[in-house]
């Protein structure tokens, strides 16, 4: 119908990504080995629905990426972190219904964990 919204869907990664528990506060751990390229882990809690995460306490996100920028859509209210290649780099006030928020600012491409 014109006018209608798009439907989303989650992502294929996401939809199958193994041990993620949709729709319950879960306590996950970064993996010792690290994160590789184009990958998310996440740590301390979290719940995972269709299209979000939610925080719980001690949540933490770890993301490797070869760009520019990385960019994050965050709501609520709160302050977040931010730690590019293990070295606090700043931090992102989030403030208000989804945003979407670049806590990366660099000049050329290149391999950075956020």
């Amino acid at each position: 119908m014109p006018g209608d919204l798009p439907q989303h869907r989650p992502h294929p990664r996401l939809r199958q990504a193994p041990g993620l528990a949709k729709g319950k506060l879960t306590t996950y751990a970064i993996p010792a080995r690290g994160v590789s390229l184009n990958q998310l882990s996440l740590s301390g809690t979290w719940t995972a629905s269709y299209e979000q995460f939610t925080v719980g306490p001690g949540a933490r996100l770890a993301f490797t990426y070869r760009a520019k920028n990385a960019n994050l859509v965050l709501g609520g209210e709160d302050t977040v972190s931010v730690l590019l290649d293990v070295k606090e780099s700043g931090s992102v006030h989030v403030h208000g219904a989804p945003t979407l928020y670049r806590p990366t600012n660099d000049t050329t491409p290149r391999q950075r964990r956020l």
